[in-house]
């Protein structure tokens, strides 16, 4: 019987192992259809602040406000917050995407912030329909 001999790998330099903790996971939920240049730069504005990202194109199922049966292409897109100051901005940057979405005609966007999923929709109020800004400079 044949013995065969085990040898190891060892590195010309020693390995310092640093294990780095992280902050948040976050995940926002996008249809393919709404992917634009104004979502592409919020996308990459959080990419730059999180320092990666994952993405995910799965497909969704939900049941609109008219009772509709909706299924479309989303893009899951993760986040995970390097350190606390990271954290403030990653989290505002996720909230003004959440606005564009809105604003361009989504119903709903389905976010999560540390596994606790939050279903965000806006509704203009009657009050404030008509309501007109001026600015002027100071």
């Amino acid at each position: 019987m044949k013995h065969y001999r085990m040898t190891y790998a060892v590195p010309l330099f020693p390995m310092k192992i640093k294990k780095q903790p992280l902050e948040l996971e976050y995940k926002i939920w996008i249809p393919c259809e709404a992917v634009g240049d104004s979502v592409d730069e919020h996308i990459t504005q959080l990419l730059s602040l999180a320092g990666g990202m994952t993405e995910e194109q799965v497909s969704g199922v939900w049941i609109s406000e008219s009772g509709e049966t909706v299924q479309e292409d989303v893009h899951l897109l993760s986040f995970i917050s390097p350190d606390a100051e990271a954290n403030l901005l990653i989290r505002g940057r996720i909230d003004s995407l959440v606005e564009l979405l809105l604003e361009e005609g989504q119903e709903a966007v389905l976010i999560s912030e540390d596994g606790r999923h939050f279903l965000i929709s806006g509704e203009v109020e009657e009050v404030n329909r008509n309501i007109k800004f001026s600015w002027r400079k100071v």
